[in-house]
């Protein structure tokens, strides 16, 4: 399915999105992780089909040609910042009720926006296990969970930046190969969404979302701080949500059941591979 190219503007990015079929369809969401982009959708929309179905996937901040609005604004990269710029985006394009998809990072800022906007969300699909709170979910972390993310160790070493700035690429290609340990992709497939980290923001963004998540670097901007205090509770999704996760996995292998988060529907897949 061929997609377009477009932008939309909020209060602090101009997001460039990728569209694909009916523009009068029911809205569907599709928010990417890291290392990833909308290309790495487009596979799925082509599942499905010719239907009414108006898909819609943005760049995040620091991705493909999305811009901060204020050059001398902070890079934040933030899971509560991301969830932020979804709601301003889909206020933005003027959505009321909609599906949101979310992978990785993208399902946390998914999870997230739900929580917030409620009703207005018909159903949550997210590639990753409940993450709102990281107090909620840090418990249940194995010696290999923190093992494998060693990634974000290294991007709060203080030389960090200068590395991944040096070889983001290579570094985001290996990462691709340690979570998916079975899948022989292409080397094309990895350089069509690899052309989306070339935005002069994409180092600086990832490393701000890693320290801040890990409370490491500065972080009171009262209207982020305001609103990520709805989201430290580890509040339930209030949503009808199909959680999606892989058996071979080479970054998390799936927790159990976790229909405490999902009391309004819960379903659970773990596919091969």
């Amino acid at each position: 399915m061929e997609s377009a190219l477009l932008k939309a503007k909020t209060s602090r990015l101009e997001i460039a999105y990728a569209s694909w079929g009916d523009r009068n369809g029911l809205p569907v969401v599709f928010v990417h992780g890291f290392p990833d982009s909308p290309v790495g959708w487009e596979a799925v929309v082509d599942c499905l089909g010719e239907g009414d179905v108006n898909a819609i996937a943005p760049f995040g901040c620091g991705f493909g040609n999305t811009r901060r609005l204020d050059k001398q604004s902070p890079k934040y990269g933030r899971i509560a910042v991301r969830a932020y710029d979804l709601i301003e985006f889909v206020d933005a394009l003027g959505l009321d009720r909609f599906i949101l998809v979310g992978h990785d990072i993208g399902a946390l800022a998914a999870q997230s926006a739900t929580i917030l906007l409620r009703e207005r969300v018909v159903g949550l699909v997210s590639l990753f296990e409940y993450g709102v709170s990281f107090q909620a979910v840090v418990g249940k972390l194995t010696p290999e969970n923190l093992h494998a993310l060693w990634y974000q160790w290294f991007f709060n070493l203080p030389w960090s930046n200068y590395a991944f700035k040096s070889d983001y690429k290579n570094i985001c290609e290996y990462l691709w190969r340690q979570w998916s340990p079975q899948w022989r992709f292409q080397p094309s497939e990895f350089e069509s969404t690899a052309t989306a980290f070339k935005n002069s923001d994409f180092v600086d963004t990832v490393i701000n979302g890693y320290r801040s998540d890990a409370s490491l670097v500065k972080f009171d901007v009262k209207q982020f701080i305001e609103f990520e205090k709805q989201l430290t509770s580890g509040p339930v999704v209030p949503v009808p949500t199909t959680v999606i996760v892989g058996d071979a996995d080479g970054l998390a292998s799936p927790r159990p059941p976790e229909e405490e988060f999902f009391p309004n529907g819960y379903k659970r897949l773990i596919l091969k591979g």
